[in-house]
């Protein structure tokens, strides 16, 4: 930052236009801390962007890994998981469309009615092309590991911890992760046969492809989102996010 405000200096006359950045900026942050508190309401979009520029205060976070993953943004309002999931089978020289992931994908086609829905734990939930938690959902970890393995092999995570992440990282394995965009409000209901179903609004797959520190204690993650596309997150930010559906993931073997 005091790089970018010397450079505002000289191109704008000695102007601190770099404070002015500097200041809106903070002031971004603290509008969605109160909208995280449930204060004021704000559209989801500035609520990510912010959360984008502090994750991003670190310029150059100084990665102890970082594989080289290549973006790919989802092509349907929910498709998250099926962008995560081209993403981390490009890397492993695997060339599918999203397209290609849906033929193999299960649908659970049980219509919402209450408190009653699908089973993301055997396939999509809702209209991917529909509204979190309006006529849509999204799909858990078992359906996107069995549909990885069409074409390589997968595992899944459970209650995972930062440093298996950074494992699988430094040995060359990108990892999917659930978490949520938004406010990460939990929620559940029941599958038509009396299953409870745990869930969050705003539930969103990442992929998890390089970090910060050691293998045993790393202090970050950089996060390849299907929607804003990379960031960085300190260790605290990132296991907030990924405890909200228990800390599971899928990961991809070449």
């Amino acid at each position: 930052m005091g790089k970018f405000i010397l450079m505002a200096k000289i191109h704008r006359h000695h102007i601190n236009f770099g404070w002015v950045i500097f200041g809106l900026s903070s002031v971004i942050i603290l509008v969605c801390l109160l909208w995280e508190l449930n204060i004021i309401n704000l559209p989801s979009d500035l609520v990510h962007y912010s959360r984008q520029l502090s994750g991003r205060v670190v310029i150059n976070p100084g990665l102890t890994f970082e594989l080289p993953l290549k973006f790919h943004r989802q092509e349907h309002s929910l498709s998250c998981e099926l962008a995560t999931l081209k993403m981390v089978l490009n890397y492993h020289g695997v060339e599918v469309s999203e397209s290609e992931i849906i033929d193999k994908l299960p649908f659970d086609s049980t219509m919402r009615l209450g408190n009653i829905w699908g089973d993301p734990h055997l396939g999509f939930v809702g209209n991917i092309d529909g509204k979190m938690m309006g006529d849509g959902y999204g799909v858990y970890w078992e359906p996107i590991a069995a549909v990885a393995s069409y074409w390589r092999g997968a595992k899944i995570i459970k209650n995972g911890l930062a440093s298996d992440l950074a494992k699988h990282i430094s040995e060359g394995r990108p990892v999917i992760v659930w978490g949520y965009l938004g406010r990460g409000q939990s929620v559940n209901w029941e599958t038509s046969d009396g299953k409870k179903i745990y869930g969050v609004d705003g539930e969103h797959t990442r992929v998890v492809y390089g970090f910060r520190g050691s293998v045993e204690d790393p202090d970050g993650f950089m996060i390849m989102d299907p929607v804003y596309g990379p960031a960085y997150w300190e260790e605290s930010k990132f296991m907030r996010n990924w405890e909200a559906l228990g800390r599971h993931g899928v990961v991809v073997y070449p």
